[in-house]
């Protein structure tokens, strides 16, 4: 009885694991699109909130002020990685070397 009781929990604990993880994932590949198009890191951050907000309300129904700070972190995250990398200018680049051909 113990046992089943455990797994039932374990299961339950990485289903929302699972999905708390697929919104982030989904939120942050938006605002980097935002980031991308827009080349500004502020609105890219600050989209992301409200992203992850509606997403979790059309979908789940529900969302937790921690969460969206969470989202926004993530995201604070992914664009200092793409500046450290110097993603964005390589994008620039090979978009201006297509256009130029």
């Amino acid at each position: 009885m113990f046992i089943n009781d455990l797994a039932y929990s374990i299961s339950l604990v990485l289903e929302y694991i699972s999905l708390y993880g697929e919104l982030f994932f989904i939120t942050s590949c938006l605002a980097t699109i935002v980031y991308i198009l827009t080349k500004n890191q502020y609105i890219s951050y600050l989209s992301a909130g409200p992203i992850y907000f509606a997403l979790a309300h059309t979908f789940y129904h529900s969302s937790h002020l921690i969460l969206v700070i969470i989202a926004m972190s993530i995201q604070a995250l992914v664009i200092l990685f793409i500046q450290k990398k110097n993603l964005l200018g390589k994008l620039v680049s090979k978009a201006e070397a297509t256009e130029t051909k």
